[in-house]
């Protein structure tokens, strides 16, 4: 029987070990909190953050961090990302030498600005093949309530993507894959940026103030200055990392790549261009 592991019981977290529990895998879920755990494993629900969703009898809750790792083929990460890298140090020792290594979190790290990929790596040595990274336009309650959706999963390898692809993929999530791991993380994470700055601007402005915060966020913002510095940081991985195939038709609409050198003055979001067409 094939065993899954998801660390974090957030609602994204829970989503995802509902659906993998779901399909009969043997699903543990992990929660920090010894007492939030007991009371989710009693009542069968994460009455916090996915209300009305009935846990399936093949997903268990624990706080035991060695119990939701060991002997499992497959790991998902859905922590928040700031609290990865002290989650990752602390499952590193139980980890197998097989197990598949997925990041669900979006974000970069404050102060390295490294992807979760990255900081899963280097705190469990030897994985760099076997890392993947999920990403998606996915509201977790609409996606536990069974509503069509999508997402894609990147991985250095296709095997791997694939390997993944083959566990999430249920009849109303459906899951494609891509290789460019960079893309999918930078994209997922940055386009959290311009939706909050558009957000705000429901409050008082109109639709086409807001149309062009999303097309041309980074002139008529001004706190989005550090764009600049930031997208060539985006630059510089791209080259040290370039994407060998297309991306999802959604990955399409929020990854882009600056065309700029990485020494330019200034890489706006006019001369960002959308990456190739997706393979299925």
């Amino acid at each position: 029987m094939v065993a899954v592991g998801v660390i974090g019981s957030g609602a994204w977290g829970t989503t995802l070990a509902y659906l993998l529990a779901k399909k009969g895998f043997e699903t543990t879920l992990w929660d920090h909190h010894p007492e939030r755990a007991i009371d989710m494993q009693q009542k069968r629900e994460n009455a916090d953050f996915l209300p009305g969703i009935r846990f399936p009898a093949m997903l268990h809750v624990t706080p035991h961090i060695a119990e939701a790792v060991e002997g499992k083929e497959m790991l998902l990460f859905v922590t928040p990302s700031q609290r990865m890298r002290e989650n990752i140090k602390l499952l590193a020792p139980f980890v197998g030498n097989e197990t598949l290594l997925v990041n669900a979190s979006k974000g970069i790290e404050i102060g390295s600005l490294k992807r979760m990929t990255e900081v899963i790596s280097e705190e469990i040595p030897g994985t760099h093949n076997r890392v993947a990274a999920l990403s998606g336009p996915n509201i977790a309650q609409e996606v536990a309530e069974g509503k069509p959706t999508a997402a894609v999963v990147a991985a250095h390898k296709e095997e791997i993507a694939t390997r993944v692809r083959t566990l999430l993929t249920t009849a109303r999530f459906r899951v494609y894959t891509a290789s460019d791991l960079v893309g999918v993380q930078l994209g997922g994470a940055l386009k959290n940026i311009i939706a909050i700055g558009a957000g705000f601007m429901t409050l008082s402005l109109p639709v086409p103030a807001r149309s062009a915060v999303i097309s041309n966020w980074d002139s008529v913002w001004p706190p989005a200055k550090n764009w600049m510095a930031f997208s060539r940081r985006c630059t510089a991985l791209r080259k040290a990392s370039p994407p060998p195939g297309p991306l999802s038709n959604w990955q399409r609409a929020t990854t882009w790549r600056c065309p700029l050198p990485n020494n330019s003055a200034s890489c706006s979001s006019r001369d960002w261009i959308p990456k190739r067409r997706y393979r299925n």
